[in-house]
């Protein structure tokens, strides 16, 4: 064990008790999977199988997402990682960091975007091709820049990729999804049903998985420093940010920045911890992933306020259309208000032998749909 991670325990004042931990992190996972299935069908039933082929044709938005995954986001973990904390000594939970950088995809990011409003069928995509460029972008960038970090903590370390665990994440995604997809084809019935679940449900796993898994990770709070906690907020916050910026610079719709917004920021937290955990023995391993842990339980928070804002404005927007009054009247200026009230008085005041061709009549638009 590193010099910097004895200092990081001894000079805390709780006492660790991993084996009790790894039986509820065990129920926590078992629980994830579970309700994370149930999630995957019900988007399933929502997935639109030709918008998402037609996104693979033409694969702007997921090239860009891949570019703010893959080469974002590692850069700015390794940044991260040697200014915050190689520079305090703290190079185990440095390496976690990076490698938490190098794990994008993860399965959370679906259930946000459709929170949020996003193209939940470029997240989808992105979430499946991310994962699958997983498989070889994760250890080309370890063995590019993770280098240094590695010599740092054990020059004669070896990284394990746990290729069995993203394989696993990737089957956990589309089995789900070929399920709702087949529910949608042969009981449409049962997908209108699953769709009208899929947000409330959503709402009530994140919010059973969020208060679950601060529970059985309050020993990281008692460990938190100050350059702990302020890299596993920029990690995931300035992923957000290089996300949303990026796919706005390259003109793309709301929708999809906010899908590619999302995508970028929300870390496969799961692989980097089974990454650390096949690396390290013992304790060291639980060192390196208290950076993916945090990281994991601050990503909701700016996810949080942006719901919380998207559901004010929705609703402010409601109460602004009033019941039987055409919102596009609302929007139309005095000038053509006057307009129309003159042509309808000119109308009324006309001959009623007209042709019913020569008159003119003022519809909404919402109502001649």
């Amino acid at each position: 064990m590193e010099k910097g991670a004895v200092e990081f325990i001894t000079n805390s004042t709780s006492i660790l008790h991993f084996s009790n931990r790894d039986v509820l992190d065990r129920i926590f996972v078992v629980c994830l999977i579970s309700l994370i299935s149930v999630c995957n069908v019900l988007m399933g039933c929502e997935l639109n199988l030709h918008v998402v082929l037609s996104t693979i044709k033409r694969p702007v938005a997921p090239a860009i997402g891949f570019f703010t995954q893959f080469a974002i986001m590692p850069l700015l973990a390794y940044s991260i990682a040697i200014f915050v904390l190689s520079s305090k000594g703290m190079h185990l939970l440095a390496l976690g960091l990076f490698v938490t950088g190098c794990s994008p995809g993860g399965g959370a990011s679906n259930y946000w975007t459709v929170l949020l409003g996003g193209n939940t069928n470029l997240s989808i995509t992105m979430t499946f091709c991310s994962t699958i460029a997983a498989l070889v972008m994760m250890p080309l960038w370890i063995k590019l820049l993770g280098t240094r970090l590695i010599k740092a903590v054990a020059p004669t370390l070896t990284i394990h990729i746990p290729y069995s665990k993203i394989v696993a994440s990737l089957f956990t995604l589309i089995v789900p999804l070929f399920i709702g997809l087949i529910i949608a084809k042969y009981k449409p019935h049962w997908a209108i049903r699953a769709r009208k679940l899929l947000r409330p449900f959503i709402i009530s796993v994140l919010i059973v998985l969020i208060i679950f898994g601060v529970a059985i990770n309050l020993w990281l709070f008692k460990l938190i420093t100050w350059p702990i906690l302020l890299a596993g907020l920029l990690l995931p916050w300035c992923g957000f940010m290089f996300g949303c910026f990026t796919s706005i610079l390259l003109a793309q719709d709301p929708p999809d920045v906010t899908a590619i917004a999302i995508e970028t920021g929300v870390q496969n937290t799961g692989i980097a911890i089974m990454l650390l955990k096949l690396t390290f023995p013992g304790t060291d391993s639980d060192i390196a992933s208290l950076l993916p842990i945090t990281v994991a339980c601050f990503t909701p928070a700016p996810l949080l306020f942006g719901y919380a804002i998207h559901t004010l404005i929705k609703r402010l927007k409601e109460k602004r259309v009033k019941p039987g009054l055409c919102p596009a009247d609302s929007s139309r200026s005095p000038l053509a208000k006057n307009e129309e009230e003159e042509v309808q008085q000119n109308s009324s005041t006309g001959n009623s032998d007209d042709d019913e061709s020569d008159r003119i009549e003022i519809v909404c638009p919402t109502t001649a749909l």
